[in-house]
């Protein structure tokens, strides 16, 4: 996933843009519009979250998760190209030993009135979301470290995080 692409249609690394800061949402000339007008929902079954080259696969009890974020459409050529980004929050304290900088914007998959508010294309004032732009973790979640980013074989025990 990456929001911005060049020309080409190719992922333009001069910004990073597979994230995108809730505190930024607002005032950024790249997220303000699509924030207002392209919220959207990425299903998972869990995330990957790492410092200091420790790894945790992190899901809920439910074993998946809608992350919050926001896309944009491109047309190249004669191809339409969506892409996407994570909306993250400030980190949670309860995260502090697996990634202290941020928590992505999860929502419950179980929450669907607020599931259907915020994909819903006629709410362009986002203010009514400022609430969701916390670091509040909403449900509990299960932690398991693992052998690396990109080996998700488990190296310890898991641990529960409970909801705030």
């Amino acid at each position: 996933m990456w929001l911005l692409l060049d020309k080409n249609g190719k992922p333009n690394y001069q910004y990073a843009t597979f994230n995108s800061r809730s505190d930024k949402l607002f005032s950024s000339q790249l997220t303000k519009p699509a924030f207002r007008n392209s919220r959207c929902l990425i299903p998972a079954d869990g995330i990957i979250e790492g410092q200091n080259k420790k790894y945790h696969f992190i899901t809920s009890e439910k074993k998946s998760l809608l992350l919050g974020g926001i896309y944009k459409q491109y047309q190249i050529d004669n191809e339409i190209i969506t892409t996407a980004s994570i909306i993250t929050c400030p980190g949670n304290p309860k995260l502090e030993n697996i990634h202290r900088k941020s928590i992505p914007l999860m929502f419950d998959v179980e929450n669907h009135q607020l599931i259907d508010m915020w994909l819903d294309p006629g709410i362009n004032e986002t203010e009514a979301f400022r609430p969701l732009l916390n670091n509040r973790i909403n449900f509990n979640l299960i932690a398991t470290p693992t052998l690396g980013a990109r080996n998700l074989q488990a190296s310890g025990e898991t641990i529960q995080i409970s909801a705030d």
